[in-house]
């Protein structure tokens, strides 16, 4: 919430509130619970429903018991189905979907299950949930396994084993389910089961699922004050899809509105002594940031592990894995057990070097195809990419060509050829050998072309181009801007594949070349768009 004012602006940030899980949090519970189900066994003729439900398993055993490894929770699980379908056991459940035996703190967890496929915001949990359960614990209090089998009947005696011993042990019947509301415990039925069977029933909701995996933090504020000159907006350049506030602070207000004590977080008037021994709540740190810096990370070691990464940045494993799902959803990533590895070169900001190497006979393919889409005397605006270098080397024929570029690696090479070379200027990125920044951008929209070349590192149908690096994207775009026809060139890895961040829309280019023929579905696109196709 900002309050202007004509000489400073009050700035209140404030995080959390009441909670209420919407559709939204049910898909997200459900993308999670698939990526959960990756990592099982399971054959191909089990439907999507199924892979949820039993990915839903594992991360409510995972936010409840906060055990990771994999193993362990697939041993808790004895539910009739996912031992028939995962373990490729026979065993009856007696209503029980999974048992935790909680050693160090002597207590016995138990877990029913619901899993819904639709969201019903008035759907509440069943009391029946409940009752299923009192079949295996009605065996439990008689200390009796007569009629039990397979892994329902190890669990049972390990547990009568327990409750048998001199030691004191507690027992807990978790609800759970991906419904709205829960299980009412009010009434008199319920509180007689707790006492005859001596547990403590815990119902858990898609609300309580959301709060488990957020990383939001609860009723935190911070507040400072700030003169009007302090604040600014910066944009790269007007075709960025990003705006930034800067904010000049002094350190002690850093300190200050970061720390964990929530009074000196909202105090403005306090005395900076006070601030010299705060500790600073480090899980402040923005989501996008951190991930920047854990891709910074995988570049460097190529993989990464989850503790390591919640010691460095002070959060917890969740938030950790949550970052880790983000970044393989887009693509960035590979996880594997125990943290991720970073994902092949399509996601990559790999260097101008070790590109050009990269599918070099597609591109002289591709290079070939594409040089007839040349005319003398053409002007030409083209991209840093290797694909586009690859194509300048079959044009040192055409005459009175005019080539406007933000490419080191092209100037040098054609720096005695008859092409005329304009170059952007700007700011070197050295990994690409590309320039970009403000100027380059002012530089192009100097000029207006017949036709510009780009390159991409992904291609998607409703995402469009997508690059790994967003100075970089910025330029294209712009170059796409003065043209008047875009062709891109592509290699067939590019297709159905995902980058870091867009470019512009496939509808904006006017013709692709590539080296293989694509699927039906691009054909369809391409034919709808008027866009025409070359390979």
């Amino acid at each position: 919430m900002f309050k202007i004012t004509s000489k400073i602006w009050n700035i209140i940030c404030t995080y959390g509130g009441d909670y209420m899980a919407s559709k939204n949090d049910f898909k997200l519970v459900k993308i999670k619970s698939k990526n959960y189900a990756k990592f099982l066994n399971l054959d191909e003729n089990v439907d999507e429903n199924m892979r949820a439900r039993f990915g839903f398993y594992f991360l409510a055993l995972e936010c409840i018991t906060n055990i990771t490894d994999t193993s362990t929770l697939d041993d808790m699980i004895i539910d009739n189905e996912y031992c028939s379908q995962v373990k490729h056991l026979q065993n009856d459940d007696q209503g029980i979907d999974a048992i935790y035996i909680d050693h160090d703190n002597q207590v016995i967890n138990f877990f029913n299950f619901k899993h819904k496929n639709e969201f019903n915001p008035d759907k509440s949990q069943s009391f029946g949930a409940i009752t299923d359960s009192m079949k295996l614990l009605s065996y439990i209090q008689s200390s009796s396994t007569d009629g039990l089998n397979g892994i329902t009947l190890e669990k049972t005696k390990q547990i009568i084993e327990c409750l048998d011993s001199d030691d004191i042990w507690h027992m807990k019947l978790y609800i759970v389910s991906n419904e709205s509301m829960p299980v009412k415990l009010e009434d008199t039925s319920a509180k007689s089961l707790e006492e005859i069977y001596d547990l403590d029933i815990v119902p858990l909701t898609l609300d309580d699922i959301v709060e488990f995996i957020s990383n939001v933090p609860t009723d935190i504020s911070a507040k400072f004050i700030a003169d009007q000159e302090a604040v600014m907006t910066y944009e790269m350049d007007s075709l960025s899809t990003s705006k930034s506030y800067l904010v000049k602070l002094t350190l002690a207000d850093v300190i200050r509105i970061t720390c964990v004590n929530d009074q000196f977080r909202n105090d403005t008037a306090i005395e900076y002594e006070k601030l010299k021994d705060q500790k600073l709540k480090m899980d402040l740190l923005f989501d996008n940031v951190r991930r920047r810096e854990i891709m910074k990370l995988l570049n460097q070691h190529q993989k990464v592990y989850v503790q390591d990464l919640s010691k460095l940045f002070d959060v917890t494993d969740e938030t950790i894995r949550r970052d880790l799902e983000k970044l393989e959803q887009q693509n960035l990533v590979k996880r594997c057990y125990g943290g991720a590895v970073i994902n092949d070169h399509t996601s990559q900001d790999i260097s101008f070097l070790k590109r050009i190497d990269i599918n070099n006979s597609n591109k002289v393919y591709i290079a070939k195809k594409a040089e007839h889409l040349i005319n003398d005397g053409d002007t030409l605006m083209v991209d840093a990419s290797t694909t586009c270098l690859a194509l300048l080397r079959y044009l040192k024929d055409k005459k009175d060509l005019t080539i406007i570029t933000n490419s080191i690696r092209l100037i040098n090479e054609f720096v005695n050829s008859d092409f005329k070379i304009i170059s952007t200027g700007g700011e070197l990125r050295a990994h690409s050998y590309a320039l970009v920044g403000p100027i380059a951008c002012e530089t192009i929209k100097k000029y207006y072309v017949d036709t510009v070349l780009i390159s991409c590192k992904a291609l998607d149908i409703k995402k469009g181009l997508m690059e790994s690096n967003e100075p970089e994207s910025i330029i294209k775009r712009q170059m796409i801007e003065q043209a008047q026809k875009s062709i891109l060139l592509a290699d067939s890895t590019k297709f159905d594949k995902t980058a870091f961040t867009k470019t512009c829309d496939l509808a904006q280019i006017d013709t692709i070349v590539t080296d293989k023929e694509p699927n039906i579905e691009w054909f369809d696109y391409i034919k709808e768009n008027d866009i025409k196709l070359i390979y």
